[in-house]
């Protein structure tokens, strides 16, 4: 069952992912990216990274790119290594 719901979460990435891509490519001049971090009630730290962007209509329009699972304490200029190296 937990293999099945990787695999769906994994098409849905990639559906997502290229929706995004389309996007970014037919409605946005400039953009930029925050990262944030936060610890659940259980104890278990993550991380994320977001894109932000104002639209032609002038909506603000947020996209979460990745959350990823951290262990141990990071300084903010290594959210970023984690998203490319891990």
């Amino acid at each position: 069952m937990r293999a099945r719901c990787w695999y769906i979460i994994s098409v849905f990435h990639r559906l997502i992912f290229h929706q995004i891509k389309k996007y970014l490519k037919e409605k946005c001049q400039t953009a930029s990216f925050s990262s944030d971090g936060w610890t659940s009630r259980a104890g278990v730290s993550f991380t994320s990274i977001m894109l932000h962007l104002i639209d032609a209509k002038f909506n603000f329009v947020t996209f979460c790119l990745a959350v990823k699972e951290i262990e141990g304490v990071l300084v903010q200029h290594e959210v970023l290594l984690i998203f490319v190296y891990r």
